[in-house]
C-alpha cells in the first residue's frame, strides 16, 4: 500500500475494557464497507487473538490485559486502531491505502468514531496523568483535603484537647520525643 497515515481519535480512559464500545466501533466500520481482519488484546505475557466477531465475548471475559488494537480491511484500505496507555491522546489510528483518495475517505471515517467512543474530558486527563507523575504533591494535596474535612467535621477540637492533656501531663517529655523524630527523618 502507497499512502499511509497515523492520527489520534481521541482521549478515552481504558477503551479496552468497554466491550460495547468496541463493538460498536467494529459495527460502524463494517457499515461503512470494511471487514473484520482481528482484534488483540495485549496481556503482561501473552497477546489474545480474535479472528472473528463471534469470539469477541469469549476474549473479554478474560480479566488482566491491557491494551487493544482493531484492525479492519477494505479491498484497498487497512486501518489499524490502537489503545494502549492510560495518558492523553491514546486511541490512535494508522491507516494504509492504496490511493490518496481513499486515504482521505478512511481518515473521514476515523473521525467520525469520537462520536461512537465519546471520549474522556480532556482537561481532567490531563490533570490526572500531570498528578501522576508528580506523587509529592498529589499526597500533599491529599493530606490538605484530609486536614480540611477533618476540621470540618470537629475532629480538630478532639486533637486539639488531646495534644493539650498529653502537653499538660508530660511537656518534657513530649518536647524529647518529637526532638528524637525530628532528628531520625534527617
Amino acid at each position: 500500500m502507497d499512502y499511509n497515515t497515523t492520527g489520534v481519535i481521541c482521549t478515552k480512559r481504558r477503551l479496552w475494557k468497554q466491550q460495547s464500545t468496541v463493538v460498536a466501533i467494529i459495527s460502524h466500520l463494517q457499515d461503512q464497507g470494511y471487514h473484520f481482519k482481528e482484534v488483540v488484546l495485549g496481556e503482561p505475557n501473552n497477546f489474545i487473538f480474535a479472528d472473528t466477531v463471534h469470539e469477541l465475548d469469549e476474549i473479554f471475559a478474560k480479566k488482566g490485559y491491557y491494551g487493544i488494537r482493531i484492525k479492519m480491511d477494505n479491498d484497498d484500505t487497512l486501518i489499524e486502531i490502537n489503545s494502549n496507555t492510560d495518558g492523553i491522546n491514546n486511541v490512535q489510528y494508522t491507516i494504509f491505502a492504496e490511493s490518496e483518495e481513499l486515504l482521505v475517505r478512511a481518515k473521514q471515517h476515523m473521525e467520525e468514531l469520537v462520536f461512537i467512543i465519546r471520549p474522556s474530558n480532556n482537561t481532567f486527563a490531563q490533570f490526572s496523568e500531570w498528578l501522576g507523575t508528580h506523587k509529592q504533591i498529589r499526597n500533599i494535596a491529599v493530606l490538605v483535603l484530609i486536614a480540611i474535612t477533618l476540621y470540618f467535621l470537629g475532629v480538630h477540637v478532639f486533637i486539639f484537647s488531646f495534644l493539650q492533656m498529653i502537653l499538660s501531663f508530660s511537656p518534657f517529655l513530649t518536647i524529647y520525643i518529637i526532638y528524637l523524630l525530628l532528628r531520625r527523618r534527617r
